[in-house]
């Protein structure tokens, strides 16, 4: 797969916050931690980026859960 960067919209014009992302996958999981796509039952959200090194070497991936608030 083709690396891509991630951008940040500025008044001044995009920004590259992230480079050689090659998978980048959100999943919504409801309060007893099933998979859903109803946004209402929304609780967590599980992130994963994988992205390249600079060097084209390993690939890295980072995985990270988000718990929402106020739901």
């Amino acid at each position: 797969a083709a690396a891509c960067g991630i951008y940040l919209a500025t008044v001044a014009g995009p920004v590259i916050i992230a480079w050689g992302i090659t998978a980048l996958t959100f999943t919504y999981r409801d309060e007893n931690n099933n998979v859903t796509a109803a946004p209402d039952l929304i609780r967590i959200v599980d992130i994963s980026v994988t992205a390249q090194t600079a060097t084209k070497g390993a690939f890295v991936t980072m995985v990270d859960r988000i718990r929402m608030r106020n739901r």
